[in-house]
């Protein structure tokens, strides 16, 4: 593949040390960051300052967005605006998510 990105779950989750909960695999210098995203024990993030996306990529789990929860399984894509509350729970031991960020970074309202 010429010029372009290839990114796997077994390599991205390789990556990823026991005591690191993520790892930005790609970044384009602004406008967009892909990160790999597995929660251990309990997800404690708080808001970001630019729009992101979830893609679940394994396991299942439970997703809040602002006042909204729903149940999330492999191949389930969520949007979360900058600076809205977010959070997993009651996810499977091997959860993970591709976090796709993208767009300007915005101060907090």
């Amino acid at each position: 593949m010429s010029g372009g990105v290839h990114l796997t779950l077994d390599a991205a989750l390789a990556q990823l040390a026991p005591e690191r909960r993520q790892v930005t695999l790609f970044e384009d210098g602004g406008d967009a960051t892909v990160e790999l995203f597995q929660p251990r024990g309990y997800d404690g993030q708080g808001t970001h300052d630019r729009d992101e996306f979830y893609l679940i990529a394994a396991g299942r789990g439970r997703f809040t967005c602002g006042d909204e929860t729903r149940e999330v399984g492999p191949g389930d894509m969520l949007q979360v605006p900058a600076h809205v509350a977010h959070r997993f729970d009651h996810f499977d031991p091997g959860f993970a998510a591709w976090v796709i960020y993208y767009g300007p970074r915005r101060p907090a309202p």
